[in-house]
Parts: C-alpha cells; sequence; structure tokens
C-alpha cells in the first residue's frame, strides 16, 4: 500500500550500511514492513514478534563521474541479444557449482548443456564469455525473488547481461567484458555524442515517467528519422533522465540527483576522446575526402598523420589506439574529428 502526503517519481541516492542490511535480512515472511523513500533518504520500520526497529540511510551525493559508466552500460545494453533462458532449478545448479576462489582475470565460457548450462574453457556456439565467473555469485540470494534467469550478450563487447526476473520482481546484473576494467572508458556512446545535438527538446517532451519507451515509437510520433532518435537517446542519458531496460529493449524515463546544467558541461570534459577530437578540428588537423564508398580523412596528431577510412562496414585508423582496440572500445579520436568535421559540412 502507499500512502504519502506527496507521491511522485524521483530519485534518491543511499548507500545501504552494515546497519540496513542486518535489518532488511532479519525480515521474516509474515513480518510488518514500512519502507519509506524522500528526497532525504530512506528508512525502513520492522515489526516482528512485538518488538519495533526503525534503521534510517540518509542521502549521499552521486558522483557525477558514474553517470560516464551509466551511460555507456545502456548504450552496450542497446546492443545485447538473449542468448540464454534458464528455470531457476537450472540456473540454482550453475550458480552453486561456480568457483569460489580464483584470480580476477580467470575468464571462461558459459556453455549450453543439456537443460542447463556450465562453465568451459573453450568458445562453441551459443557460448557467452565470463570474466572473472565469481562475480556472478552475487545473484545466488536474489533467485528465490524470481522464476527464471534470462543471459544476454554484447557481441561486439563480450559485456554479458544477468536478469532475474518473475514473481513480480526483476534484477539485472550487467558485467564489464574485464574484470580489470569497468564501463566507463567503454566509448560506445562519442559516435553519437559527436555531432550536432539532435532534436533533445522534441524526444524530452514526450518523457512522463514512462516505463517502456521505444525508438520506433519515438519516431512516429516526432517525425524524427531513427538514427537522430539513438542520438537524442543517447544525449538524455548524459543527463541522467533515461534508462534502458535490455529485456523489454526500450528506454524508460528517470531523473537521476545530478544538476542538468552542471552535466551540460561536464559531458565533455568527462570524455577525454572526445574532446581530443574536438581539440583536432578546431586546429584544422583534419582533411576529408568523399567517395563513393564512404569517406577517407587524413587528421595530423603529435606530428605523424593518421589516415581514416569511415565505409558501411565501420570505421578504421592507422592509428595505435585502433591497432589495440579495434572498434570494442569506441572510435579513437581521429574517427571521431573526421566524423565530426564530416557533420559540420553536412550543415546548411
Amino acid at each position: 500500500m502507499l500512502d504519502a502526503e506527496a507521491l511522485r517519481p524521483g530519485t534518491t541516492n543511499v548507500d545501504f550500511n552494515a546497519g540496513m542490511r542486518a535489518a532488511l535480512a532479519r525480515i521474516r515472511e509474515g513480518d510488518r514492513l514500512l519502507l519509506e523513500i524522500g528526497q532525504e533518504g530512506v528508512a525502513v520500520t520492522h515489526d516482528a514478534r512485538g518488538d519495533s526497529e526503525r534503521v534510517v540511510e540518509r542521502k549521499v551525493k552521486l558522483p557525477a563521474r558514474w553517470l560516464r559508466g551509466l551511460v555507456e552500460v545502456q548504450a552496450i545494453q542497446r546492443r545485447m541479444e538473449q542468448r540464454m533462458d534458464l528455470d531457476r532449478a537450472s540456473a540454482v545448479r550453475f550458480l552453486r557449482a561456480l568457483p569460489r576462489a580464483g584470480r580476477p582475470s580467470d575468464a571462461a565460457w558459459v556453455l549450453p548443456s543439456g537443460n542447463g548450462i556450465r562453465l568451459g574453457s573453450a568458445r562453441r556456439d551459443g557460448a557467452v564469455r565470463l570474466a572473472g565467473p565469481t562475480r556472478l555469485a552475487m545473484l545466488e540470494p536474489a533467485l528465490p525473488l524470481g522464476d527464471r534467469i534470462a543471459v544476454f550478450e554484447d557481441p561486439v563487447t563480450g559485456a554479458s547481461a544477468w536478469r532475474v526476473h518473475g514473481r513480480g520482481v526483476t534484477l539485472t546484473l550487467v558485467l564489464s567484458p574485464e574484470t580489470w576494467r569497468g564501463f566507463s572508458g567503454e566509448g560506445q556512446v562519442l559516435q553519437r555524442l559527436a555531432t550536432t545535438e539532435p532534436r533533445v527538446a522534441d524526444v524530452r517532451a514526450l518523457l512522463a515517467w514512462q516505463s517502456e519507451l521505444t525508438e520506433d515509437e519515438v519516431a512516429t510520433r516526432t517525425g524524427i528519422a531513427g538514427a537522430e532518435v539513438e542520438g537524442a537517446f543517447a544525449w538524455l542519458a548524459t543527463r541522467g533522465l533515461v534508462g534502458y531496460d535490455v529485456a523489454r529493449r526500450a528506454w524508460f524515463h528517470r531523473v537521476l540527483p545530478f544538476d542538468l546544467e552542471q552535466l551540460a558541461s561536464l559531458a565533455e570534459a568527462q570524455n577525454p576522446r572526445l574532446a581530443s577530437a574536438r581539440k583536432l578540428v578546431d586546429g584544422g588537423a583534419v582533411t576529408v575526402i568523399r567517395g563513393d564508398g564512404g569517406a577517407e580523412g587524413q587528421v595530423r596528431s603529435d606530428d605523424v598523420v593518421h589516415r581514416v577510412r569511415l565505409g558501411a562496414d565501420g570505421a578504421r585508423c592507422t592509428c595505435p589506439w585502433y591497432a589495440k582496440h579495434g572498434e570494442q572500445r569506441g572510435p579513437c579520436k581521429h574517427v571521431l574529428a573526421v566524423e565530426m568535421t564530416l557533420a559540420a559540412e553536412a550543415r546548411p
């Protein structure tokens, strides 16, 4: 039951410390629980066997740098494809068989096996890469809350998402491709942020705390082309105004506790590749030649000329970044600089 003087959507950032976790662990079926969420924090009041306890967590400031990682997670989830769907019994067997120790860098493959899944050392058709299998252990306590677990994978980066669902509960755990790096440096949204700001106002006008907002629906209602709709959602994500649901393949409206004007000035500063590309463009370091099969560019950087090619099969660059990462961690600054130049030339 919801009962309050004012009910409205919002976001309150708190850390659940030892006291709160202990209080939640003592809750049993049939106990009375009062959960209060407000602008200043979260409070839990638990009544059991005539005793009552109340625990309060005060809100804490959410670092703006976290938003960079959240935005990248959303971009990666948007590309994910479902690989597996397990019932709870199969998921429990798999999680309980996971190694409880090992080096964080250990990597394995999750393979279909009969009606369930297992770990393997080599990739096969339908397998999902899993770096640091011990990271999945945190899902085990959540399994009693759901009926099934769905597994998704990003074919570009190898990131995976593990979604416990059913019984009115959904919990999604997204794992980075490697344990030694998080999502903040993946660079999957840089191309969408590099060009002129899309028609964000038209898309933002449709946000009314929906639990689901698809790109096709927005394109139909606004008349904006699909690629520009994608860019608008990327821009809104950098302001903390939308999130992405990997299973429903849809965006949803939310507002993270940030100052929007501050985020507008931080968006480029938090993405060094984007800032470096802008500097190359402003310094006249980019020369572009258009062709029937795409575009080619020459970018002078640190007294070296790097060659960039943009085509239907993606972007290529002769720089060390591309040689090391390819397209797995987003475009290099030279590719971004060429795309910025092309976008500027295309403007009326």
